[in-house]
């Protein structure tokens, strides 16, 4: 009888004893990090639930969450830990808190980190965290007040990590697309245009939700963060461009520099002056002033005579050449254009979306759209305002209007461009098709419009025969091209009819006009 009872009991001991060294030896919940003390998870009741680092063996109550999150979260922490720990040692510990709270929240003060539970589960967000935490620690200057070029050198070093810019915008659920190639000035944006971008800064998330972006709030530190694509590509290209020997010199002599590393003050610019006021002249500002900063930390580097200076100037060059590449010249205030079309007393609205897919098309293009006020800078379809751009630029242009345009109108394109295309649309009902001149073809647009009416325009050629023959300024450009004094100041003959294009060549000693279809009759 005793036997019979013997064995279940024996069983069930064994099992206790089994259960209860599973529970004694059970690890405590804790993170894996050499940089994180702890993470407090606060929950909407305000009830907090705290993970330490492993080393400081604290006893915490057992949570489910954290239970099912902490081991990927400490593989995460200790990938991007790694890799900053072979540059250089964290200068004390960092304390993060979650909090479950709708709201968008990411947030670093010195060594205290704050982010929304949506950015801890979402990729990249708290390795982006931790690296701003270590820039800012090994900086000599302060970081936070140059932020485009803290967010773009953020993006180099979670870049070298592993290989790729693994960020994403836990709202948008996309990331930084490094396939796209920024151009400048093509990547300054609106607000709105920066509040859609997947390149916006973590820090903004909350400021563009409640934000009204459709009737032009700004604040005057996020129009400089457009520049973050353009930056950050260039930083990484040219990080690309180096052997993988010499990425690592060039890492490694990165805390160096960084302790050296000083920026021009500016009296003007986006930092002190009211949004109304600022200037495409600031936002280029903004470039050179990182080109500049880097290039002189570069010589100061060099005159220690250290052997990682090398490394780090090959760098520096390959990011201004890249920079350069993009279109950036360091022309202060100036845009440089393949193509502008310009509307002058005609709505451009309604022409922004179709030009704005010809732009596409057309990969690595420089094309704008202006009117009065605002300028698009395709493919975007957010305007900003012209009052930006101290000067524009462009290879051909096109002008759009109706009722004729003046000579000494037509003199002053040319401190904008040498060829001028002048399209008449009074008929708001006719669709322009305007890929032909986008892409550079008269003849095309021609064919592609055969009831439009239309001129090109060489216009050093049109100054010489106004400054020759002393021609009425005020005179204006008829498209029926009859105006006897201009065609007499031109040496104009008969034109050739061109039929294959169904267009007009003229015929004239000073070549101004050269392609064109004059207005046609109403019967």
């Amino acid at each position: 009888m005793s036997a019979r009872w013997w064995t279940p009991l024996s069983i069930a001991l064994i099992l206790l004893s089994f259960i209860a060294f599973g529970f004694l030896s059970r690890r405590p919940l804790c993170i894996d990090s050499k940089f994180v003390e702890k993470i407090d998870r606060v929950s909407e009741s305000g009830q907090t639930a705290t993970v330490y680092r492993c080393g400081l063996h604290r006893a915490v109550p057992y949570d489910e969450e954290w239970s099912q999150s902490v081991i990927p979260l400490s593989r995460r922490i200790q990938s991007v830990e790694k890799f900053l720990e072979s540059l250089a040692p964290q200068k004390g510990f960092v304390r993060v808190t979650v909090t479950e709270k709708d709201q968008p929240i990411f947030r670093i003060d010195d060594h205290e980190i704050s982010m929304s539970l949506s950015f801890l589960t979402t990729p990249g967000s708290i390795e982006k965290a931790l690296i701003k935490s270590w820039l800012r620690d090994h900086s000599g200057t302060s970081l936070a007040e140059h932020s485009v070029f803290e967010e773009s050198l953020t993006d180099l070093l979670l870049f070298a990590v592993d290989g790729e810019l693994s960020l994403v915008d836990p709202e948008l659920k996309v990331g930084p697309d490094l396939n796209r190639t920024e151009r400048w000035p093509f990547v300054v944006k609106s607000m709105a245009g920066y509040c859609r971008s997947s390149w916006r800064q973590f820090e903004h998330l909350k400021f563009c939700q409640t934000e009204n972006l459709d009737h032009g709030v700004r604040d005057p530190n996020i129009i400089p963060l457009s520049l973050r694509p353009l930056l950050s590509q260039s930083m990484i290209s040219a990080y690309m461009n180096l052997s993988l020997r010499e990425q690592r010199r060039f890492l490694s002599s990165m805390i160096s520099v960084l302790a050296s590393l000083k920026f021009e003050e500016k009296e003007i610019g986006f930092s002190s002056m009211d949004s109304s006021q600022q200037s495409f002249v600031d936002v280029s500002f903004e470039i050179s002033g990182v080109m500049r900063a880097l290039g002189s930390a570069a010589r100061a580097f060099e005159a220690k005579q250290s052997r990682s200076s090398f490394y780090f100037s090959k760098w520096v060059n390959e990011f201004t050449s890249q920079i350069e590449a993009r279109g950036f010249s360091d022309q202060i205030g100036e845009a440089q254009l393949d193509h502008l079309v310009a509307f002058v007393g005609i709505n451009s609205e309604r022409h922004v979306a179709g030009l704005s897919k010809v732009a596409a098309k057309l990969t690595g293009a420089a094309i704008a759209i202006t009117d009065k006020e605002q300028i698009y800078l395709l493919p975007s379809v957010e305007p900003v305002k012209k009052s930006l751009f101290n000067k524009l630029r462009a290879s051909r242009m096109t002008l759009v209007n109706c009722g004729g345009v003046t000579l000494a109108e037509l003199d002053k394109y040319s401190e904008m461009t040498d060829r001028l295309t002048v399209v008449e649309n009074c008929d708001e009902s006719v669709e322009i098709n305007f890929e032909g001149l986008v892409s550079g073809e008269v003849g095309r647009f021609s064919l592609q419009n055969p009831q439009v009416s239309f001129v090109e325009i060489h216009l050093p050629s049109l100054h010489l025969a106004l400054e020759k023959r002393k021609l009425n300024l005020a005179t204006k450009l008829a498209m029926n091209f009859d105006n006897q004094n201009l065609n007499q100041a031109l040496g104009w003959e008969s034109p050739t009819y061109d039929a294959n294009i169904k267009a007009y060549k003229a015929n004239s000693a000073i070549e101004a006009f050269q392609v064109y279809r004059p207005r046609q009759k109403i019967n």
